[in-house]
């Protein structure tokens, strides 16, 4: 049987150019300090999501481009770490990114949990008023679905929060098997 190449032993052209995500540590580093600033960008909306059309539509913006920072974050982490699941700063990055994962999911949790209480039709008019929520319909049109079975704000938020929690498990697993 053939010993296991080391990650720094295998040739580059064998490996995973992840630049496109990200040209270095560094630079991931920049952006996952920015991300987790931006998360008080939505405080302004808490509580205002059914003032109109616009404001809605501008909180589900933000939201989307916060989930897409993320995305970019948690794909480079997650590829790092598993190109080279022994190497401490990739599993510290993995592990970082899943707390964040955990905090934007916590600060998005409210605006669900505002448009689900807003009135019945208000969301209907809001979508019919402002073509700017047209690429928020089918979300928007899917949480209505779910409103039956709502929890409060509160209740969705700390559920939301404890995403780290529950993946630990997980976490521990993919840990072992490097």
């Amino acid at each position: 049987m053939q010993d296991r190449l080391a990650r720094a032993d295998v040739p580059i052209e064998s490996t995973w150019d992840l630049s496109d995500l990200f040209a270095s540590p560094a630079q991931w580093e920049a952006a996952f300090q920015a991300l987790d600033a931006a998360l008080a960008e939505l405080d302004p909306f808490r509580g205002r999501l059914g003032e109109s059309a616009a404001t809605l539509a501008r909180c589900l913006d933000l939201v989307e481009s916060l989930r897409v920072r993320l995305m970019r974050l948690d794909t480079f982490a997650y590829l790092c770490n598993a190109q080279d699941g022994t190497n401490p700063e990739h599993q510290a990055a993995f592990a970082r990114v899943v707390a964040l994962a955990a905090r934007v999911a916590g600060s998005i949790a409210f605006v669900d949990a505002e448009a689900v209480a807003l009135p019945d039709g208000t969301l209907e008019r809001f979508l019919a008023e402002d073509s700017n929520l047209a690429g928020h319909r089918v979300p928007l049109e899917r949480l209505l679905e779910t409103k039956p079975h709502r929890l409060d704000g509160p209740t969705e938020g700390a559920l939301a929060a404890l995403g780290e929690v529950l993946g630990a498990p997980y976490m521990i697993y993919q840990r072992s098997k490097a």
